[in-house]
């Protein structure tokens, strides 16, 4: 599992400080974490970044945000992480810490002590919560099934595009993709997401350094000829630096897919369509990195038959 940690704070030397002692009790069995201490950073790392846990310092005060902002802002978007909240002055957020509490996505709230003290603490914290996560996924992958069922249930067209790109960043995320940028837009395209492939797996590693990502939210329409050519041209346009795509749907696929996959074969970059079968595979695996690769294998040849649902 990878084990990256955010932390979170207004101050770069409390929040350096923090990350190097933490890391010195912890890296020598996987786990890995990351300071973050500007607006830019904080709001960056939240959308983009890998990580189950981020401990966060409350009391921001030349911020737009505070701490309790940005707790919120994780449990919407990254529903698979938990934070925990530390300050000198939790007292004076207590209504606040409260009412966030009765998520379930706070592990706990610590008032800031000497670091002798202080880190130790955190280590035993930190562990636990990870111990729980190594002997039961079961959390994660019903968390990812509720996010997956409400992105295929919104009927409002922008909402349903924007919450299925965002189950499918977490769904990648809890494989092992530690860096995913969304609706990456230049003057010829827009990419849904974009993955560095960074992932320490031999296999993966030979398709190329991003992986690009089509998500179709559409229940009733199948992916089709044109959804695919008009992918295949994104992966060609890439610098040779796309190796993989994959496009994604709540739908079925076409068979007009499948013939112009054929057609296409000989050109560089191999498509993988992820249908509701696919999906549903990968939220239930206890080895979602396995199982996609699995996926990869059955479809190296050609894409899936038409599947109705």
């Amino acid at each position: 599992m990878n084990k990256h940690i955010l932390i979170i704070d207004d101050e770069k030397p409390q929040a350096e400080a923090l990350s190097k002692l933490l890391s010195k009790e912890l890296s020598d069995i996987g786990y890995t974490f990351e300071a973050l201490y500007t607006e830019e950073a904080i709001e960056e790392g939240i959308k983009n970044r890998y990580f189950n846990l981020a401990i966060i310092d409350i009391r921001m005060d030349d911020f737009k945000f505070d701490g309790v902002d940005l707790a919120r802002e994780i449990i919407n978007i990254n529903p698979l992480a938990k934070v925990i909240i530390v300050s000198s002055f939790t007292s004076l957020y207590m209504k606040e810490i409260k009412e966030i509490f009765l998520t379930g996505k706070v592990l706990d709230w610590q008032e800031k002590e000497p670091y002798d003290t202080w880190i130790p603490k955190l280590v035993d914290q930190i562990k636990r919560y990870y111990d729980g996560l190594t002997i039961d996924s079961s959390e994660t992958n019903n968390a990812l099934m509720s996010i997956y069922a409400e992105a295929k249930n919104t009927t409002q067209n922008y909402e349903k595009g924007a919450k299925f790109e965002n189950f499918l960043s977490l769904l990648f995320q809890s494989i092992g993709f530690s860096f995913i940028q969304k609706r990456v837009v230049d003057s010829t395209s827009e990419i849904d997401l974009i993955i560095r492939n960074d992932i320490k797996d031999p296999f993966l590693s030979k398709f190329g350094k991003y992986i690009f990502l089509e998500a179709k939210n559409r229940s009733s329409t199948p992916i089709d000829k044109n959804d695919y050519i008009v992918f295949k041209n994104k992966i060609n346009s890439s610098n040779q630096l796309v190796e993989l795509g994959i496009i994604a749907t709540t739908s079925y696929i076409a068979k007009t897919v499948k013939l112009e996959e054929l057609r296409s074969s000989a050109t560089l970059g191999k498509i993988v369509v992820l249908s509701n079968d696919e999906l549903i595979r990968l939220i239930e695996a206890p080895n979602k990195l396995s199982e996609l690769k699995k996926i990869i294998d059955e479809q190296i040849r050609e894409v899936p038959l038409v599947r109705c649902h």
